[in-house]
This record gives C-alpha cells, sequence and structure tokens, in this order.
C-alpha cells in the first residue's frame, strides 16, 4: 500500500480514528474486532456521506430537491434527527438521506445524540 495515500485519505484517517476510539471502548461496549472493524468501516462510509452532503451545499448544485428542502425547514432539530434515524434504519432513498444530511449540516447540528447527565 502506498503509504502516500494513506497520509492524504481522510477516509482512511477517519477510520483508524474510529477504530481507535473504540477498541479504548470495546470492552465496556462489548465489542469484538471484526465488529470495531465493521464499525469503523460504517463511520468511514457516512462521514464520506456527510462530505458530500456538505460539498454540495455549498456548490448548491441541487436545484430539485427545493420543495422538500423547504419542507425539511420546518422540523424542530430532534424530529429532524428522529427522521434521520429512522430513515437510515429503513434504508429509504439514497437521495432523501441526502437532504436530511444536508439540512443537518445547513442547521449546524453538532451532535445527532444527546446525552442523558
Amino acid at each position: 500500500m502506498n503509504l502516500e495515500k494513506i497520509y492524504d485519505d481522510e477516509g482512511q484517517c477517519l477510520m483508524l480514528a474510529a477504530q481507535s476510539v473504540l477498541m479504548n471502548y470495546r470492552h465496556s461496549l462489548s465489542l469484538d474486532a471484526s465488529e470495531i472493524l465493521d464499525l469503523s468501516n460504517r463511520i468511514r462510509q457516512e462521514a464520506r456521506l456527510f462530505k458530500e452532503a456538505s460539498d454540495s451545499i455549498r456548490m448548491n448544485s441541487d436545484r430539485n430537491g427545493l420543495k422538500m428542502n423547504s419542507i425539511l425547514t420546518l422540523l424542530q432539530d430532534e424530529h429532524l434527527i428522529e427522521s434521520y434515524a429512522e430513515a437510515q434504519s429503513l434504508n429509504l432513498d439514497p437521495n432523501f438521506l441526502d437532504m436530511l444530511r444536508s439540512e443537518i449540516l445547513r442547521r449546524g447540528i453538532l451532535n445527532l445524540v444527546e446525552c442523558d447527565n
């Protein structure tokens, strides 16, 4: 494997970071090595999708979803987050998930989970 490619590959770095964090919590989360690898890969994929949504917002290239995006602005943050989680679990249309990701980013939502402190 080309080491320069690893240094420049943001997704690979994110996946390694996710593996590192998950390894530190593997006992409390009851994760084995294969689950850690799977979860870190899912995190990398999800990060890539959020990055694509962010790029799309910056380029303002998606004019077709304007009506749906305006409907999404009516949702409260917690409902938007719940909708995103439910859409993911139901494997809904990738374009719909992209719209939800874009709205999450547009609002500057930093956490998709709430801590019970």
